[in-house]
């Protein structure tokens, strides 16, 4: 008496399972996507990324004593 009818309830049933199904269908369809058919590219960025060559210079000063008398230059 309180519950939904049963074929009412069975179509509700179907259309949430399509849906979820569907649903899945794409979210694995992206993933295959991203993993085998874009691995290349992504491998190379992945590379790129982590492979970065940055030469800074070193900032280099006078390194004095207590009494001021230089030790060491440049």
């Amino acid at each position: 008496m309180f519950g939904p009818s049963g074929s009412l309830f069975q179509k509700r049933l179907i259309l949430f399972e399509l849906a979820l199904g569907g649903l899945l269908l794409v979210l694995f369809g992206r993933l295959w996507y991203l993993q085998i058919t874009r691995a290349d590219y992504y491998r190379e960025k992945a590379e790129q990324n982590r492979l970065r060559i940055i030469e800074l210079p070193a900032p280099r000063g006078l390194i004095l004593d207590r009494q001021g008398r230089l030790l060491v230059d440049n």
